[in-house]
């Protein structure tokens, strides 16, 4: 391996977080876990709060706590690593080698709307990975997020570990393309956390005019889990509500939704085996896709 392959797999790693670890990080993401409990609470009160939901220890629950504990100590992206073999890492860093890196938006100034435009644009790489996950290819992996049951606010780290692999292609292309400063990336994992804990919490509502023509909201989000086939295909932006209505998926909720996938088994099975046979299940209709 050249040093130039090496030190663009050390850039990979640096920016997708891989077998990095810190103290400070995980105060800060637990912080955030705490104010959205706190607006939650404010919300619904202490009967319906996801901590009070998270203790019970269900079935469902425990592949959320699974996914946010590895994920806040920053060994999800090891194992996501494991799972595909580097595969996606190994992609991304000869995407670097061969497209390199294209500062675009270095001619924008200041840096308050340089960050607003990056963080628009991130959403719509975000939406479009989301749409791309529910392609036939690639829902056996993303039905594992689906499969939840109920949602509490750390449902929005339930996730297969090659589907995390599939957001780091994408993670890197936009990189590339648009010339992300390292700070940025972690401003917006920040505010994507919170609101994300918020969207898959117990909140039951719409956010008014806010959730109309901005933001998603939790109830819009919860139809986009919704296991009523009537509801498939709706919602799926996860910040701003503006890409649904431009590509005609976005729904207004207009009735309770009971939410998670039908001829489901993967809560059954265990976190760790869950993992493992969904990855043979996505295997496996893969190759019988290309042999057809």
């Amino acid at each position: 391996m050249t040093p130039e392959l090496e030190h663009i797999i050390e850039n990979i790693i640096s920016l997708t977080k891989l077998l990095q670890f810190s103290w400070s990080t995980v105060l800060i993401y637990f912080g955030i876990f705490l104010a959205a409990a706190l607006v939650e609470f404010l919300f619904e009160g202490a009967e319906r709060s996801s901590i009070r939901n998270i203790m019970k220890m269900k079935r469902t629950t425990a592949n959320d706590w699974w996914c946010w504990l590895l994920s806040l100590f920053g060994i999800f992206d090891f194992l996501s690593f494991m799972f595909s073999f580097g595969l996606f890492y190994w992609i991304s860093a000869l995407m670097y080698q061969y497209i390199g890196k294209h500062e675009v938006l270095d001619f924008i100034q200041p840096d308050a709307i340089k960050f607003g435009l990056v963080f628009l644009l991130s959403d719509l790489k975000h939406f479009v990975w989301h749409r791309v996950m529910h392609s036939k290819l690639l829902w056996p992996l993303h039905q594992y997020h689906h499969s939840a049951t109920e949602f509490n606010l750390i449902t929005g780290a339930r996730g297969h570990f090659l589907e995390k692999g599939v957001l780091i292609l994408f993670d890197s292309m936009f990189f590339l393309m648009v010339g992300l400063p390292p700070h940025y990336f972690i401003y917006l994992a920040f505010i994507r956390e919170f609101h994300n804990m918020l969207i898959h919490s117990n909140i039951r509502s719409d956010f008014g005019w806010l959730g109309k023509y901005v933001l998603i909201s939790p109830n819009a989000h919860r139809l986009h889990h919704s296991i009523d086939p009537g509801d498939y295909n709706r919602n799926y932006g996860t910040f701003f509500v503006w890409w649904d209505y431009l590509s005609r998926t976005f729904s207004h909720p207009v009735k309770p939704i009971a939410i998670g996938i039908t001829a489901d088994h993967i809560n059954d099975r265990g976190f760790f085996k869950g993992q493992f046979t969904e990855t043979l299940d996505f295997i496996r209709k893969a190759l019988f896709r290309a042999n057809r």
